[in-house]
């Protein structure tokens, strides 16, 4: 589903990929979806295409990465279209920063494009690497570092030195090595300044220079599965239904009360309800027989409440923020895609779609 929806609040679009099915569009916040049926500008049939990734730029531009048609771009919310990569190869993550474009790719590793996407180069030092997580942070010399982190062999960061198309890769090493595969990468702006959080199945680390030393915030023994945060206020989730929270960015932690039990937490999302005020969602699945639930709770008194549960057709899900319709954010402003469906909150009770 469309990650960023700042860039046009107001028309409350938003864009979920499918796998096969093409894309879906919605013009009312979610409530209701629509099948694009047409790409005009796009010779080829996408309507049975799997789109695997979707990132809007700051200018509102909107990049679809799929499999087999390579990555196309809409300016307008999807009513006209362009090829801007046409690669036989599975796209699996897009990010950028002002006019630089990255695109993780099962097969090429990683792409770059300094240009907006008119023209693309491979960086060979992460080629055939599977570049399945990346993330960006303003430099406040040169452009933005990137972070880019293969699923199976660790990171690599790009230093905004040598401003050339493809830029300087390095894989990040000792002192503070990420050497597993990473679930999760986010730039954080917290109080103090901006860093890099990448979290894997047993560690969150974070570095405020990734070329530097990388501190290691949180370990578990626990399978770790998810990331939220929201300042300095840092949420992580795990295989064994445990949920645990810093208030300091990382220095202390505690373990959240949770009324579920033999669950595990597949999604998290925190939301800034007032300036001093976290609402926090959860949703948690059942392996054995795919009940799926999404709690709530504020930051100020943990007690969770189940807002919806479902058996859900398959897991992982994920937990999408809309901006609030109206007012202060509610309930009303928030989807859950599991499986092939994405459930939104109706009148009395949450609705399939």
């Amino acid at each position: 589903v469309s990650p960023d929806f700042q860039v046009a609040p107001a028309s409350g679009a938003v864009f979920a990929g499918t796998e096969g099915a093409g894309l879906y569009r919605s013009m009312d916040g979610g409530k209701s979806w629509q099948a694009l049926t047409s790409f005009p500008g796009i010779s080829s049939d996408l309507t049975q295409v799997s789109v695997n990734t979707l990132f809007f730029d700051s200018k509102g531009v909107l990049y679809a990465g799929t499999s087999g048609q390579g990555i196309l771009a809409s300016a307008d919310l999807g009513e006209t279209w362009r090829s801007l990569l046409q690669i036989d190869d599975v796209i699996l993550r897009l990010a950028g920063h002002g006019t630089r474009l990255l695109a993780g790719a099962l097969e090429h590793g990683l792409l770059v494009s300094n240009d907006d996407g008119e023209t693309w180069q491979i960086v060979e030092e992460l080629s055939a690497r599977q570049v399945t997580q990346m993330a960006a942070l303003a430099h406040r010399q040169a452009g933005a570092a990137f972070l880019a982190a293969g699923y199976v062999e660790g990171a690599w960061v790009y230093t905004p030195t040598a401003m050339n198309a493809t830029g300087e890769w390095q894989r990040i090493g000792e002192p503070g090595a990420i050497d597993q595969p990473i679930i999760a990468l986010q730039a954080a702006h917290g109080a103090a300044q901006k860093r890099f959080l990448a979290l894997s199945s047993n560690y969150l680390k974070a570095a405020h220079d990734p070329q530097q030393d990388w501190t290691t915030l949180f370990e578990s023994s626990n399978r770790l599965t998810t990331l939220a945060c929201s300042g300095e206020e840092i949420y992580l989730g795990s295989l064994n239904g445990e949920i645990w929270h810093s208030p300091d960015g990382g220095a202390g932690w505690e373990k959240l009360p949770a009324p579920w039990r033999n669950a595990r937490i597949l999604a998290l999302q925190v939301r800034q309800s007032s300036p001093h005020l976290l609402t926090i969602y959860a949703v948690t699945g059942m392996e054995g027989d795919g009940m799926m639930a999404l709690w709530r709770t504020e930051s100020t008194r943990i007690d969770w409440k189940p807002l919806y549960q479902e058996r859900a057709n398959g897991l992982p899900a994920s937990l999408v923020l809309l901006p609030a319709a109206a007012g202060s954010p509610s309930d009303q402003d928030i989807l859950l895609a599991a499986g092939t469906e994405i459930f939104i909150p109706g009148q009395n009770d949450w609705r399939r779609q």
